[in-house]
């Protein structure tokens, strides 16, 4: 964690596969400033508002730019507590 956290912004990058990606995960728990791509965000239903998405290359670029130069950190225990609360309803269904 120590390595992630010392990154002025994360960029997730996914242009294919399924599931949910863990380091997508771990970013917004650690409540990282991140870009990512539309498929990055797979399974994912809350995206914090430090997480800018794009999945134009130029565009991309240009964001990770600008969220390393304004690095806006926010409190991931907010995206932590809505995971565990959309586990507990799946779990309820069954």
């Amino acid at each position: 964690q120590a390595f992630v956290r010392g990154a002025a912004a994360i960029p997730l990058i996914s242009t294919a596969g399924s599931g949910v990606q863990l380091k997508t995960i771990e970013t917004f728990e650690l409540g990282l400033p991140s870009v990512a791509t539309s498929r990055s965000l797979r399974g994912i239903g809350y995206r914090p508002d430090n997480c800018v998405v794009t999945d134009d290359p130029i565009a991309f670029a240009a964001a990770l730019q600008a969220a390393a130069a304004n690095v806006r950190d926010v409190d991931g225990s907010a995206f932590h507590r809505r995971q565990l609360k959309a586990l507990d309803a799946a779990i309820g269904l069954g």
